[in-house]
């Protein structure tokens, strides 16, 4: 027994059937989604007054929450109320879907009550309720890690009336439960609710949740989706505009506008503040069946295809409607760029479409109001232009830019005052379409299929050479494909002297053979003398082609030539000859890995200003992307495979590899150049 007051209260502790895990798994729901089930389960009881109050301690903490109503108590007639707590489901809601005032009934899995464990620790329902033609009261307490409640036993009451109060304590959640967020929230959740049955009053924190005062407001639009079942899914699409700031949702409902799911509407729809309320029976079933939140549910994503399709529709007609009094202006101007109305649907749509682009658009530049009318005219016909040749792509960049926060809007305004637009996105698009590139490379020189297939001097070289950052911002591409004596006037051009002067005597190895490089890129070494260089020779190999210690002779017989040449003496130039593919010889990769030299440096000799390096692909992917990811972070860009194809495809389509065997770059071709 406990003693309440000057009362000793009888009291019995009964068992809870459901899992451990089933109930921590409602207990994790939002705040507002908590407050929100206990407000309903208030409604559900005909309560005509719903009051949600907080209890603050001297600092301002919260220490309890408290949910009262005037309803008829906990559980229905003849009921008894600790079945509700001692398992989920069965609730006489299930079978009675109307109140005995006649409202639609919103709950009926019973797990409402156990998500009030989310705000805190213990939780007392105290309720009054008629039996028997008589008030009586009792209360129940049960514990968040507790598989046991506590229920007193019933006593008649001297009360009034009947009514539940909830008693959260030892409050630990996040957001906090009293926050405007939560307050937000729950005006949406009871917004349809509120304006069907209006004599009812929910507050909360001293605050009414008003829909009049809060709805700007309310469309209703038919949905007819096929989705394979013979009712389909006809229904409705509700649409809320809000007048203060809110957080969009698309909620899927029951046909009596109760949330079963919310989703992200997914629709750009500047300007506007709404909720949607998509109300179908068919929805009902997907619930009942657990399937409301999954995406293999049958129908499901045709009903939200369809639910966003109008809402679409809707803010475009909700737009034009604003755009009107500005096109009258600009007609009186002489600055709208149409003379006629519309004379079909699609011309109607083009026509809405541009109103509210150009609405936006004069709204969003300071300037415009105050620029000459032959300025205006002329503003809106590239307007019209743009919007008749790329729509798709015009209404993409107008969401994203009007979209953005205010702070955001004037830091790009303070940008473009220093730059152009067009640098922008130029800027923008290198750093996307090197993100691209790298995983679109990296995906056909590791395919097991395509690095069988891929050619070094046909293909792989092709697409490297416009692509030289891959190896260091700091070169640029000076010579592609060219022997060596062309790399010496290459090389004497970068320093001021006629490419004559290097004679007609080719550069050749030690064995006499003349060499061809894949690729020579060029810097400048900053130091007091101007004419300083720097040279890296690449030599590309095949991705299904190791670098054993024949590549390595060969790219030093290169490296080798250059040094041992009288025209390149004393010239201040130094040269970096590298060589890479997917793998390295055991031997290979021990000469690369040598103590106390940097990782692939495999020849160094001062006596000669000639290095030899050599690296997988997997090592100057890895570098590469490492310097890239301070720009992809910023940018907020992930390259996809899909994405990175698609790229590849579009620039360099010509050089990708076929299903087809090439002979072009058969190794005998390539030794025979000088090069593989």
């Amino acid at each position: 027994m406990a003693r309440q007051g000057t009362q000793l209260v009888q009291t019995e502790t009964l068992d809870v059937e459901v899992q451990a895990d089933h109930l921590a798994r409602l207990a994790k729901c939002r705040p507002s989604s908590a407050i929100a089930e206990l407000i309903w389960n208030a409604l559900d009881a005909d309560a005509g007054n719903v009051t949600v109050t907080f209890s603050r301690n001297g600092l301002g903490g919260l220490e309890s929450v408290s949910i009262v109503d005037d309803g008829h108590g906990i559980g229905g007639e003849g009921e008894d109320p600790s079945d509700l707590f001692r398992r989920l489901g069965g609730s006489w809601k299930r079978r009675q879907r109307r109140t005995t005032s006649g409202r639609a009934v919103h709950g009926q899995a019973g797990e409402g009550r156990f998500k009030a464990f989310a705000l805190g620790d213990t939780v007392t329902w105290s309720t009054c309720r008629v039996e028997a033609g008589s008030l009586v009261a009792f209360s129940i307490t049960k514990s968040r890690d507790s598989r046991q409640f506590t229920r007193s036993k019933k006593t008649a009451t001297t009360k009034s009336r009947t009514g539940t109060r909830v008693v959260i304590e030892n409050i630990q959640t996040a957001p906090a439960p009293d926050s405007d967020a939560v307050f937000k929230a729950l005006c949406q959740e009871f917004a349809l609710y509120l304006l069907q049955y209006p004599g009812i009053a929910i507050q909360f924190d001293e605050r009414n949740i008003d829909p009049q005062q809060l709805i700007a407001r309310v469309d209703e639009v038919e949905l007819d989706v096929d989705v394979g079942t013979e009712n389909n899914a006809r229904g409705t699409l509700v649409i809320v505009e809000w007048a203060t700031p809110m957080e969009r949702a698309l909620y899927l409902c029951d046909e009596e506008g109760f949330a079963l799911a919310e989703i992200p509407p997914g629709i750009q729809a500047p300007g506007f503040n709404f909720t949607a309320h998509a109300k179908a029976t068919y929805l009902r079933g997907l619930k009942e069946q657990n399937l409301i939140d999954s995406d293999l549910a049958p129908g499901r994503e045709r009903v939200i295809a369809a639910a966003k399709r109008a809402l679409k529709d809707h803010f475009r007609k909700r737009a034009a409607e604003l755009a009107r009094g500005a096109v009258e202006r600009w007609r009186t101007e002489d600055i709208y760029p149409y003379a006629n109305t519309p004379a079909t649907p699609v011309e109607t749509v083009e026509r809405q479409v541009f109103d509210i682009c150009a609405l936006n658009l004069s709204g969003y530049l300071p300037d415009f109001e105050a620029s000459d009318p032959k300025q205006k005219r002329l503003t809106f016909r590239l307007l019209r232009q743009a919007l008749e040749e790329n729509p798709a792509s015009l209404q993409t960049i107008f969401g994203e830019v009007l979209g953005l926060p205010k702070e955001q809007q004037d830091d790009l305004a303070e940008l473009l005052s220093q730059t152009s637009l067009s640098a922008i996105i130029n800027a923008s698009k290198v750093v996307a379409d090197r993100l691209n590139f790298l995983t679109g490379i990296e995906g056909l020189i590791f395919d097991e299929d395509t690095k069988q297939r891929l050619l070094e001097r046909k293909q792989l070289h092709r697409m490297l050479a416009p692509n030289t950052w891959l190896f260091g911002e700091e070169y640029n591409l000076t010579v592609d494909d060219e022997s060596l004596e062309s790399v010496l006037a290459k090389h004497l051009a970068l320093l001021g002297r006629d490419a004559a002067e290097a004679g007609d005597d080719p550069v050749v190895r030690e064995d006499g053979t003349q060499g061809v490089v894949d690729l020579m890129l060029s810097r400048s070494v900053p130091q007091p003398d101007p004419i300083a260089r720097e040279h890296l020779v690449i030599e590309l190999k095949r991705p299904s082609q190791k670098i054993d210690d024949k590549v390595l002779g060969q790219i030093k017989s290169y490296a080798f030539a250059v040094a041992n040449d009288e025209r390149f003496r004393d010239t201040g130039t130094k040269w970096r000859f590298v060589a890479v593919s997917n793998e390295l010889s055991q031997s290979v990769r021990r000469q690369a890995t040598q103590r106390n030299r940097a990782p692939g440096l495999v020849h160094d000799d001062d006596s000669d200003p000639v290095t030899v390096w050599v690296f997988t692909w997997s090592q100057l992917i890895q570098r590469a992307r490492a310097r890239m990811e301070f720009f992809r972070k910023e940018l907020n860009y992930n390259a996809t495979q899909d994405g990175a194809k698609s790229h590849l495809q579009k620039v360099y389509a010509k050089y990708l590899p076929t299903s087809e065997s090439h002979d072009e770059d058969s190794p005998d071709a390539d030794e025979a150049g000088g090069a593989a």
